[in-house]
């Protein structure tokens, strides 16, 4: 719009009162309008210089860490693991189970042809070859009664007696159906072949 006009100034010995009224309020408002920014001056002023706050005031700190969290509660307890016998009381126990689950052994290992071994108790034995069934490749399973430890065997090995010279006499040694099936395909190849 219009260019304003420069403020006239105000005789103080010649205006009238309602005129001195008016330049004071124009003077407040203005002073209102300003307040903010003076306060701000002069909390400026007032604050000591940047070198005096380095000297006098410690830098801020970082906020703590939170503290560690509790540690999670340990799990239900279970049934106690039953003790581990010694040898002598875990061929006794292995002996009965075997005859109980009508499972044929013999005291012995196998060697080569291995498929893998397992820790197997309290299952033992019986579970050592009941796991071998399940396996069609396995055609050996053997369990050892010093270490409590489940082999299977697949094709190909040999067997070693229950000697206890060599501690083969806690061994307990079993074949799976799967292995007289392989033997038979494997003697009436034999036959077709003459």
């Amino acid at each position: 719009g219009h260019p304003r006009a420069p403020p006239r100034l105000l005789n103080l010995e010649t205006a009238s009162a309602p005129a001195l009224v008016m330049a004071r309020l124009r003077t407040a408002a203005a002073a209102v309008m300003l307040l903010p920014w003076l306060s701000a001056l002069v909390l400026a002023q007032d604050a000591p210089a940047p070198a005096e706050a380095e000297s006098t005031t410690a830098p801020p700190t970082a906020p703590s860490p939170p503290p560690p969290s509790p540690p999670p509660p340990p799990p239900p307890s279970a049934a106690p693991t039953p003790a581990l016998p010694d040898k002598v009381a875990c061929k006794s126990q292995m002996e009965k189970a075997l005859a109980d689950a009508k499972v044929n052994y013999r005291m012995g290992t196998w060697e080569y042809g291995g498929r893998g071994s397992w820790q197997m108790w309290p299952g033992g034995a019986v579970e050592c070859a009941t796991k071998c069934e399940s396996d069609a490749e396995c055609f050996h399973w053997d369990f050892d009664c010093k270490t409590f430890e489940c082999m299977h065997y697949g094709e190909g090995g040999f067997e070693e007696d229950g000697d206890p010279q060599f501690g083969r006499d806690f061994n307990f040694l079993g074949d799976s159906a799967h292995y007289a099936a392989h033997l038979r395909r494997m003697s009436s190849a034999k036959a077709t072949d003459l």
